[in-house]
């Protein structure tokens, strides 16, 4: 449990993406989005713990694809799933890594207006955010209880942020004004498959591992819930919608412009996705690890093994995966856009192979295969459903909306773009 709330750390996840969210909607929008992902969630919670309970395997996704696709196409199926649950989780490193550095510089500009952020200097601190969690994911030993401290230290953050805006913030938003782009509330359900690839490690995996997925979002909706306390302190919606991190300028508004008061808030977030950031390693870790046992990746023969005490982790899996997420890192500096397009596929990567182990599961039938302690029947083929189509919406709901503008505006406004004529 304590992993799995470490990595999706749903309430500073929403904190964290506010820039994103606000700038789609506001804060009804962000409010709606996260009740409707919460739910959506859940079900994606049921139907994870169904499979983990059914077959535990720390390769999880592609684990299932393999057993449960068509003879066929099950191997080829099965490592395309590996690769790209894989890809996911490098992406979410990626965004944990540059999203610590911008929080950081933010906090420097408020003190210092003058301060002026270089690429460089983002790249740089995404780097060492990566080799600090690289470090603590080399002891096997320390994992259990850094999780374990870094989810009192989240819970405690949050107790902290809620009573002291609530406190100081003189105006509040009307209600009318706070009831929520599914962006931030759809990251802050993310990575929910992260428990499932500690099979090997968790006691009993049949029954904790889904117990844990449950665990997580019960916790995550319920923390999740305390970020409302930032919109009905946020009265000046001006200053928040044009500020480069919405909950430093949130902060300082509800303590009237005290620069101290807003940095240590915010600090105290900063703090909580670094922690995040361990656990995102941890998670990749395992595919990489489980993965290589299957020899899905090159160098498999040294990426399977575990390395002795004092470690007892896969260090060249460990490496290999801590490597990509350092590339990513170099490709902030060619260009910020291609950067952020790229992480912003993490979510969605991590929902596709969601969707392609539960469709294997629906073409195999449920009740050809032998159930797992944690199964439901009505409700498990409902949330399996919810999950496989999830993704669809998405892509369908943009599709209808470029769609439907098209007819309405589009075909009548739209300017064919002309040449620019560069010296």
């Amino acid at each position: 449990m304590g992993l799995g709330h470490l990595i999706s750390n749903t309430a500073i996840t929403l904190i964290t993406g506010l820039a994103s969210s606000i700038s789609w909607g506001g804060p009804p929008f962000v409010t709606y989005g996260f009740i409707m992902m919460a739910i959506v969630a859940t079900f994606v919670a049921i139907s994870l713990g169904e499979l983990a309970s059914t077959m535990p395997h720390s390769g999880g996704q592609y684990f299932w694809v393999a057993t449960l696709a068509p003879p066929k196409y099950r191997r080829f199926l099965s490592y395309i799933i590996g690769i790209l649950g894989w890809a996911g989780a490098v992406c979410t490193s990626a965004s944990c890594c540059l999203a610590v550095p911008h929080m950081v510089f933010s906090i420097i500009t408020l003190r210092n207006p003058e301060f002026d952020m270089d690429p460089w200097m983002v790249f740089l601190s995404y780097q060492v955010i990566n080799l600090v969690a690289f470090f603590f994911n080399l002891f096997e030993r320390g994992l259990p209880w850094i999780s374990k401290s870094l989810l009192v230290y989240t819970i405690t953050s949050l107790v902290v942020i809620l009573v002291s805006i609530l406190a100081a913030s003189p105006n509040k938003q009307s209600a009318e004004n706070v009831f929520f782009a599914l962006n931030g509330p759809n990251w802050a359900f993310s990575c929910l498959d992260a428990v499932t690839h500690l099979a090997d490690e968790i006691p009993n995996p049949r029954v904790n591992i889904p117990k844990a997925l449950l665990v997580t979002m019960a916790l995550g909706s319920f923390t999740g819930l305390t970020v409302l306390a930032l919109f009905f302190s946020a009265t000046d919606l001006k200053s928040v919608f044009t500020s480069g991190t919405p909950s430093l300028q949130i902060f300082s508004n509800a303590f009237s412009g005290n620069t101290a008061a807003a940095i240590a808030l915010q600090t105290l977030v900063a703090c909580s996705v670094a922690g995040a950031m361990v656990g995102v390693h941890t998670w990749q870790i395992r595919m990489a690890w489980a993965f290589s046992k299957d020899k899905g990746f090159p160098f498999h023969s040294r990426m399977s093994r575990l390395a002795p005490e004092p470690f007892g982790t896969p260090i060249w899996a460990h490496i290999w995966s801590c490597g990509w997420t350092a590339v990513l890192g170099f490709l902030y500096l060619g260009s910020q856009t291609a950067f952020n397009s790229l992480i912003s596929a993490g979510i969605l990567l991590q929902y596709l192979t969601y969707s392609a182990s539960i469709l294997c599961l629906l073409s195999y039938g449920g009740s050809n295969i032998r159930h797992g302690p944690f199964w439901f029947p009505s409700l498990g083929f409902v949330a399996n459903i919810i999950t496989m189509n999830y993704v669809s919406c998405v892509i369908v709901g943009v599709f209808l909306y470029a769609v439907g503008y098209w007819v309405l505006f589009g075909r009548n406004e739209l300017e064919v773009p002309k040449a620019q004529g560069y010296e």
